[in-house]
């Protein structure tokens, strides 16, 4: 369609997307073809949130240990992860 001159707010209308979506993949086309509209992973490709590893086997170790939930962690025991999160309201 846009190969043909079609304007792409108007390809876009006929497909029913968005103009973003329409220039998106106009673009994807032009670098790589038809393999350019490949299905591609929404997975992000970085977590900088993420919680160091460290951190995380000490939850599942007091998960495991107590055999209780976030919610009812004894007293002070996720506290002394706080320098790592800033706060004591891991919920992994």
């Amino acid at each position: 369609m846009i190969e043909e001159g079609w304007p792409v707010a108007t390809a876009a209308e006929s497909m029913r997307i968005s103009r973003q979506t329409a220039h998106k993949w106009w673009r994807r086309y032009q670098d790589a073809g038809i393999a350019g509209l490949e299905d591609r992973s929404s997975r992000p490709r970085r977590c900088p949130t993420k919680t160091p590893d460290g951190m995380e086997r000490r939850i599942v170790e007091l998960r495991r240990r107590h055999q209780l939930g976030p919610a009812a962690w004894p007293q002070g025991s996720v506290c002394q992860l706080r320098p790592f999160t800033g706060s004591c309201s891991v919920m992994e």
